[in-house]
């Protein structure tokens, strides 16, 4: 499904490495990956496994390898609603 938000190159991102889970169709993940990257935001082909990682975009809680962020600190699960709301409100939501 497209998106209908804007994808206005900002910098609202900067500072989020993600990765995203297996869990979002093919097509789902290009999206949300473009408007992170478009936005200030780095992909991580390393996923869970990168020592810098600071973000994982899922929409379930329990995806693959989600049992390895209890021994990583400062790592956020997010929904793809979050990396919307985000873009839509103009800065990363709480």
């Amino acid at each position: 499904m497209p998106s209908s938000l804007p994808l206005n190159q900002s910098n609202i991102f900067s500072g989020v490495r993600f990765t995203l889970s297996s869990s979002f169709s093919q097509a789902r993940a290009a999206e949300i990956r473009h408007i992170l990257e478009i936005n200030g935001g780095v992909y991580t082909e390393e996923g869970l496994k990168d020592p810098k990682l600071t973000t994982v975009v899922s929409n379930t809680n329990r995806f693959e390898g989600w049992e390895l962020l209890s021994e990583k600190e400062g790592v956020d699960v997010v929904t793809d609603q979050w990396v919307e709301r985000s873009l839509l409100m103009g800065k990363p939501q709480a």
